[in-house]
């Protein structure tokens, strides 16, 4: 989303983890909203995201 992702970058660096995207949902641009993307489609990306990093 629209963060700083210095630290995000940093942590992942050091620890060799992979980053993934956590959307909070809040804000939403009007071309998302346009391609039809919606709050529940969000939530199912970020469980996705969820899934995909606590089992690796």
């Amino acid at each position: 989303e629209f963060s700083n992702e210095k630290l995000a970058d940093l942590i992942a660096e050091e620890t060799g983890a992979q980053k993934l995207l956590f959307h909070t949902a809040h804000n939403v641009s009007k071309t998302e909203l346009q391609e039809g993307i919606s709050y529940l489609s969000i939530m199912r990306n970020n469980v996705e995201s969820l899934k995909w990093g606590l089992d690796g």
